[in-house]
């Protein structure tokens, strides 16, 4: 399974009227696809809200995948391999 970081935005105008993207929610799914991903983190970010849903807080969903950090880095380089999966 590969871990990505999901984001749901929400554009918002300013006093002004120029709009900005913030982010609503961040979160980190474990799913064997983008697709999975995309599902699990619904799922919880309608949990957290108690909503049914997400639209209602956000626009957008921004999916990457998850950063490794600097031990997984150097472990993996070890090993040869430190590129995330296609």
């Amino acid at each position: 399974m590969t871990s990505y970081d999901l984001r749901f935005l929400k554009t918002v105008p300013d006093d002004t009227g120029h709009d900005h993207v913030t982010c609503q929610s961040c979160l980190s799914v474990e799913a064997g696809d983008e697709t999975e991903a995309v599902r699990k983190a619904t799922k919880a970010f309608c949990s957290q809200r108690r909503v049914s849903d997400w639209t209602i807080h956000a626009d957008a969903i921004e999916l990457r995948w998850a950063l490794l950090s600097r031990q997984d880095v150097r472990r993996e380089s070890a090993a040869g391999d430190a590129t995330p999966p296609a």
